[in-house]
């Protein structure tokens, strides 16, 4: 015996219950997207507004770091110099805190 149908064509008994439906379609009730179709599209949606966001800051702004070539190179030589002579003072100062009596180490 077949089950009885409701007006949307859908059995009585393969309705899922109000808590697994997420978004239905009330024009024809005959389709449904799951929960996880939704945070895809969600997601999807974050991640192409997130490329707009960027080309729209490439195309109007240009590049963050146009014209500051010479600062992504790294620190210069009186800077290396400096912090190696830094280095050098607080090994020594260790080296020499390290062989006294009163050291905690």
């Amino acid at each position: 015996m077949r089950t009885p149908r409701k007006a949307g064509g859908i059995a009585a008994d393969e309705i899922p219950p109000a808590s697994h439906r997420s978004i239905r379609n009330m024009a024809s009730g005959d389709w449904e997207i799951s929960r996880s179709a939704i945070v895809v599209l969600i997601l999807l949606g974050c991640i192409i507004s997130v490329l707009i966001g960027y080309s729209m800051h490439r195309l109007m702004g240009g590049s963050a770091f146009e014209g500051q070539e010479e600062a992504l190179e790294g620190p210069g030589n009186e800077q290396m110099a400096y912090m190696r002579q830094i280095r050098q003072r607080n090994l020594a100062m260790i080296y020499h805190g390290s062989r006294t009596k009163d050291s905690p180490v």
